[in-house]
């Protein structure tokens, strides 16, 4: 719809801290995060313009690879995005990678189920009605469609209609459930606050204002899902790195975080 230019515009507007507040316009940069890097994928994280206030060192910050959409038609497109986002990214560049990454660094190996190659190639011949079935491209950007048809159309004589009805629905983990006690976030934010990462890499006063900000807003109500959801990863993730940083880069061996 030659809509993209306005959108970037209107994304490019949003992506200020003023606006990094559970209010309508962190839902429309939300969306908009979704529509225009669709071919990236998710980043479960800090958005660029909080990681350049983050940081210390800006030279950190990742160029985001380009990568340029295929609008042939939109099966194309289609194929392009499961291919970039779901084998590329989630599969190898998180389970595979990551994961056999962390184990190494314990001295521990692991292995992974690989797909029969000949499988994977039918898969990706299939035509995309068969995985993605709707009257035309408006209905289904509507939500008028049924996602995983071909898998759906074979098992529904097998299981209960509760089942093969059933809108789909991606997995997430309730995170902010983590952060809900009190005494045990207070415990997060001191281990946080008392690494090292912040002698050379993070800015101190901005993660101390995110951690005022989130204690500010952890028990109000009607704050939108996705919101509590994003912002509560992102309290993991500085937890996380504040684990790794003693571990890996300091040298230390971690204590319990929550003794």
């Amino acid at each position: 719809y030659k809509m993209a230019p306005l959108m970037q515009l209107v994304y490019r507007l949003l992506c200020q801290s003023g606006f990094d507040k559970n209010n309508y316009f962190y839902r429309v940069r939300f969306h908009l995060d979704k529509v225009l890097n669709i071919l990236q994928g998710d980043l479960f994280g800090f958005p660029d313009f909080r990681l350049k206030e983050m940081l210390q060192e800006k030279s950190f910050l990742s160029t985001p690879d380009t990568i340029e959409p295929d609008i042939r038609s939109f099966e194309h497109l289609y194929v392009q995005h499961a291919y970039k986002t779901d084998l590329e990214k989630i599969i190898n560049q998180v389970i595979l990678f990551k994961a056999t990454r962390m184990a190494e660094m314990f001295d521990n190996r692991i292995t992974f189920p690989y797909m029969d190659l000949d499988l994977y190639q039918f898969l990706q011949k299939l035509p995309v009605k068969y995985k993605c079935k709707g009257g035309n491209v408006t209905d289904i950007a509507k939500g008028h469609a049924t996602a995983k048809y071909l898998l759906k159309y074979h098992y529904k004589p097998m299981l209960p209609e509760v089942i093969t009805s059933k809108k789909k629905q991606g997995g997430f983990a309730p995170m902010p459930l983590f952060f809900k006690n009190d005494l045990q976030r207070s415990k997060v934010a001191d281990y946080i606050m008392n690494s090292s990462m912040f002698d050379t890499f993070l800015d101190r006063n901005v993660v101390e204002v995110f951690i005022r900000q989130y204690d500010k807003e952890v028990h109000e109500d009607g704050n939108w899902f996705w919101y509590k959801q994003n912002k509560a990863i992102q309290y993991f993730n500085l937890l996380t790195l504040a684990i790794w940083w003693e571990r890996f880069v300091k040298g230390e061996d971690n204590k319990n975080v929550l003794k």
